[in-house]
């Protein structure tokens, strides 16, 4: 794992550091970068204790004596070193209570041309190189991880172009903290990041071949490097800044809706004696519509009948985190008042997750679960929903073709006569590939869904 603080430090990682300390869009943002009175040095001391890199990459182990070391070995033609002389008869310390004497200072051999660029940046520029990433595999999740995958993601010619080299492709990287996190709490990477890109090319390039939306595995990534090949197992993606603002926006104004419906809800109980327990599971299912995004309000546009089976996904909250699988399919199958083994085709959860997804074998099942589930009535806390409109189809999104088939073919099984019915169970890993068992496993294969939009750390 590509960590500062590992006992077996990298000697490049000085290096990716100020680089990104020194980038092109650190010295425009940051003014006191580019303090004409210094001609563009900067004490070490001071990145140490004040860069956001440094401060980012939790680089407590990091001394002066080994930046210096590792860029007048690696870095040699990309920044100048000189040590500060301070005036012994004049002791003075730093504002974080050092001494400064003995201190080196480094500055970018090409600050005043990097200078003369800046006219032309704005923060347009720089939002058109902005890339959100996500599903960061964990041994890459630091600052030098991140610099160390896209660096191998991307083809070579996007790593030279840039006036400091292999070690400047990447202008920053910003990791949103959590809404609940402290003033001063340093940036942990959560898997997911912003980063600014040197140039448009590359940026094009990850959106091109990690695109946020990607149903379809890459034709030969057989020859691909070990990080790429890790990437793609861990689901990596990319998205532009600007949709990422645009679907964060959107998630926000649905959480908003959220929060409105259910104060107004808890407005009207309070004013009212508490229902039965019938009544309250019947006002779930007649109040589930409005837990919708506005755009599932419209009527499908389209008269094109959707490639899965509609109102057969329930979405359930509150859920044990030490449950399981098993556990799920026989709580919720017990509730089901046919009595059919395969009435719950498939159970989507992740263990460890509050949340879960239930997909029935047909429409009539899922509002069957709805009408007897009483969790609310004896205790428990899991609330059920039916997805429906924008929601139902983001979820069929991700799922592979062949499990959408499938699905469809054993919601019309279920509408033959009973002794026609030939259909296979999701969950069941036994099933003979005449009845489409063969497919049973393909859902593992599905990458991770987000329905919340994106990764919101305010929302968190």
């Amino acid at each position: 794992m590509l960590s500062l603080s590992s006992s077996s430090q990298d000697v490049h990682h000085p290096v990716v550091l100020c680089a990104l300390a020194f980038s092109d869009y650190a010295l425009w943002s940051n003014p006191t970068l580019r303090d004409p009175n210094r001609d563009g040095f900067i004490p070490l001391r001071t990145l140490l204790h004040a860069s956001p890199v440094f401060l980012a990459a939790n680089a407590v182990s990091l001394t002066e004596a080994a930046i210096v070391k590792s860029l007048r070995a690696h870095a040699r033609d990309t920044f100048d070193i000189r040590m500060i002389l301070v005036d012994k008869t004049r002791p003075r310390r730093s504002n974080h209570g050092n001494s400064l004497a003995g201190g080196y200072e480094v500055r970018r051999k090409d600050w005043a041309e990097a200078t003369h660029r800046f006219p032309t940046f704005n923060q347009e520029y720089w939002d058109a190189l902005t890339i959100y990433v996500e599903n960061i595999p964990f041994q890459f999740r630091s600052i030098v991880g991140i610099s160390e995958l896209l660096y191998k993601l991307l083809p070579r010619e996007h790593a030279h172009s840039s006036p400091l080299h292999d070690y400047c492709f990447i202008q920053a990287i910003y990791l949103p903290p959590h809404h609940q996190d402290p003033p001063d709490a340093l940036p942990k990477c959560k898997g997911f990041a912003l980063v600014t890109l040197s140039e448009p090319s590359a940026t094009s390039h990850l959106l091109a071949h990690f695109p946020y939306h990607n149903r379809s595995a890459p034709a030969d990534v057989s020859d691909a490097p070990s990080e790429e090949l890790e990437a793609r197992k861990a689901g990596f993606r990319t998205l532009s800044k600007e949709r990422w603002e645009a679907l964060q926006s959107e998630y926000v104004e649905y959480h908003d809706t959220l929060l409105h419906h259910t104060a107004a809800t808890s407005a009207v109980l309070s004013h009212n004696p508490p229902a039965s327990g019938a009544t309250r599971a019947a006002d779930k299912i007649r109040h589930s519509a409005t837990n919708r995004l506005p755009c599932e309000l419209n009527p499908r546009a389209s008269d094109t009948p959707p490639n899965y089976p509609l109102g057969c996904v329930v979405f359930a909250r509150h859920v044990p985190q030490d449950t399981n699988k098993t556990a799920l399919r026989a709580r919720f199958s017990a509730l089901l008042e046919e009595g059919d083994p395969t009435a719950l085709d498939y159970v989507d959860y992740t263990k460890g997750l509050d949340s879960c997804y239930l997909r029935l074998t047909t429409r009539e099942h899922a509002l069957s679960l709805l009408r007897r589930f009483e969790g609310g009535a004896n205790g428990e806390e899991i609330v059920l929903e039916l997805l429906e409109g924008r929601r139902e189809e983001m979820y069929w999104q991700d799922v592979p073709d062949k499990v959408r088939a499938l699905a469809v073919q054993r919601a019309q099984a279920h509408q033959a006569p009973r002794g026609e019915r030939r259909f296979v169970h999701a969950d069941d890993e036994d099933a003979s590939v005449e009845n489409g068992g063969g497919d049973a496993d393909v859902e593992t294969t599905r990458t991770s869904r987000h329905y919340a939009p994106i990764k919101d750390p305010l929302l968190e």
